[in-house]
């Protein structure tokens, strides 16, 4: 199939960030007396995008600490994110070669000052066209389309046209709700039934250069 465009998720898909993310949330949840192991939180946090309100208020704590949680975490984070490798396997070579070939974006559920830290190894905004954060979606993240659309219009290019490569199951349902071609990218983090609505299933980053021809 031909596509005009090509964009990639960024976290678990390009940069292997998941685990940092785990990392610093199971940390920050066990500080507030909130103990979850990495499946626990896979299924009930990270899958469903819940926020620390949300833990804390099914945990019996106070809703209201969710902001003081979330400033910890963010440091904690960040500081991991400036000094640990981050590229998934065979993401960089991926990335670079599919930029020379067609209009290229990344769209992310990160917020900028996540992507800022990353620079600190990475420079991203100087390998793509366009890279959309949460913050410019307003709190319409995947699944819905909007940062999607948003990074085709930047582009100039029609949504029906694009192909999206993601590794979570709101990665498949943004891109079918914004009427792109939906690739899922099968990681140790992806859930198990995720393919299952996906146009394109693959397990190595390599299997697009492929399918884009670029070989």
């Amino acid at each position: 199939m031909k596509f005009d465009a090509v964009l990639f998720d960024l976290d678990g898909t390009l940069l292997d960030t998941i685990g940092l993310w785990i990392r610093a949330y199971l940390h920050t949840l066990q500080n507030a007396g909130v103990h979850m192991d990495v499946e626990e939180f896979l299924l009930t946090t990270y899958t469903q995008n819940r926020h620390f309100e949300d833990v804390l208020a099914y945990y019996g704590l106070d809703p209201s600490r969710g902001n003081e949680l979330r400033v910890k975490r963010d440091a904690l984070y960040t500081q991991f994110l400036a000094s640990e490798p981050l590229w998934m396997e065979g993401a960089e070579e991926v990335l670079r070669t599919t930029t020379k070939a067609y209009p290229t974006g990344i769209v992310t559920g990160s917020h900028l000052h996540y992507i800022e830290a990353i620079e600190k190894q990475i420079p991203l905004r100087t390998l793509v066209p366009v890279l959309v954060t949460c913050d410019e979606v307003k709190g319409r993240n995947k699944p819905h389309p909007d940062g999607l659309l948003l990074a085709t219009r930047r582009l100039r290019v029609p949504p029906k046209q694009c192909l999206y490569v993601g590794d979570q199951s709101f990665d498949v349902e943004a891109a079918k709700a914004a009427g792109m071609t939906s690739c899922l990218y099968w990681n140790e983090y992806t859930p198990a039934l995720a393919g299952q609505e996906a146009d394109m299933n693959i397990e190595s980053l390599g299997e697009i250069s492929s399918l884009l021809g670029l070989h």
